[in-house]
């Protein structure tokens, strides 16, 4: 009778642990995913700001360099001096567009911030 009862009891406590393992890997779950927005978001504001220093910044405060972005766009001839401001401009929005798309393709920015 005695042994019996242990039995039932070993049965519950292993009920009761499996019941808790699950509650656990639910937990586990949930704080991966936050992490994972959390890198995602930071990785989003990184580039953000990084577009915001290498485009908005440098046009907003040089009128001569958005004059050259303005002739470029217009499709007018540039200076060898205007070419050499649009090829950076453009390199580094290109390289803030492959930054971005590593980060997508890492798994870390999602499809539609893709």
């Amino acid at each position: 009778m005695i042994e019996e009862k242990v039995r039932t009891w070993a049965a519950l406590a292993e009920i009761v642990g499996t019941v808790a393992v699950i509650i656990s890997l639910v937990f586990v779950i949930r704080s991966i995913d936050q992490n994972t927005k959390a890198i995602e978001a930071t990785a989003m504001d990184n580039i953000n700001a990084a577009w915001r220093e290498s485009v908005l910044t440098t046009t907003l405060n040089n009128s001569a360099f958005a004059a050259t972005i303005a002739k470029a766009r217009g499709g007018d001839p540039l200076s060898p001096g205007e070419q050499v401001q649009w090829s950076t401009y453009m390199a580094a929005k290109l390289d803030i567009w492959s930054q971005m798309h590593d980060l997508y393709e890492s798994g870390i920015v999602s499809q539609e911030n893709w």
